[in-house]
């Protein structure tokens, strides 16, 4: 792929994907090198790990789904509902687990 064509797909997305893809990309490395330097422990916070891995998983999956298409080499000017509404669905799955962790594991511990 030449220069051209690689100008010519980014400006053919669609103005969602081309706010939020690098916005989830810089969450997941401003958050991985947080997580690098225990800034969480800093701030006053105490995370497991497992938490930490289901938050960049979440945006993770919803990144991938903004950015491939379902087809390998199919073009596209906007993003199709399909991909829009897994992209929502594995980021709300893993949000969902790294924000009930504990409790989670509580449960399964018997603690609570």
């Amino acid at each position: 792929m030449n220069e051209e064509e690689g100008d010519a797909r980014e400006t053919a997305l669609s103005p969602i994907v081309k706010t939020v893809r690098p916005v989830l990309a810089a969450t997941m490395t401003l958050g991985s090198l947080a997580w690098a330097a225990d800034l969480y422990r800093a701030a006053g916070m105490s995370l497991y790990t497992e938490q930490f891995m289901a938050a960049m998983l979440a945006l993770a999956i919803c990144l991938v789904y903004l950015h491939f298409p379902a087809k390998r080499g199919e073009k596209r000017t906007n993003l199709p509902w399909y991909d829009a509404v897994f992209a929502a669905l594995g980021f709300a799955n893993g949000a969902y687990v790294a924000i009930v962790y504990p409790d989670l594991i509580d449960r399964l511990i018997g603690i609570a």
